[in-house]
């Protein structure tokens, strides 16, 4: 029994239905793995975003905590001085004191 032979253009027609299907299924999987990025990185820009505002934030409150210890640092120079000239003044009223009495 003689089996027919295929014609090659029905084999070549064949492989072609079998590349297109697997393009077809790889073009699918590239759209959904796309689509994964996409949400990926939207959600990454909005981390991104509260990054940025807590970064703001905090500068601010840096900026603020700054300026409170500079105020600090001039409240404790004055008081630091108060308390040199009190000492003075009370040496300078013991020394006299101690110069008319003696």
């Amino acid at each position: 029994m003689v089996t027919p032979q295929r014609d090659p253009i029905d084999e070549r027609i064949d492989r072609l239905t079998e590349n297109v299907n697997q393009l077809r299924e790889e073009s699918k999987q590239f759209r959904e793995e796309s689509k994964q990025f996409w949400e990926e990185s939207k959600e990454l820009r909005e981390e991104i975003k509260e990054i940025a505002e807590s970064v703001r934030q905090l500068r601010d409150e840096s900026k603020e905590l700054s300026m409170r210890f500079g105020y600090y640092q001039q409240s404790t120079q004055a008081i630091v001085n108060l308390i040199f000239s009190i000492l003075t003044s009370a040496m300078i009223s013991v020394f006299f004191t101690s110069i008319v009495n003696g």
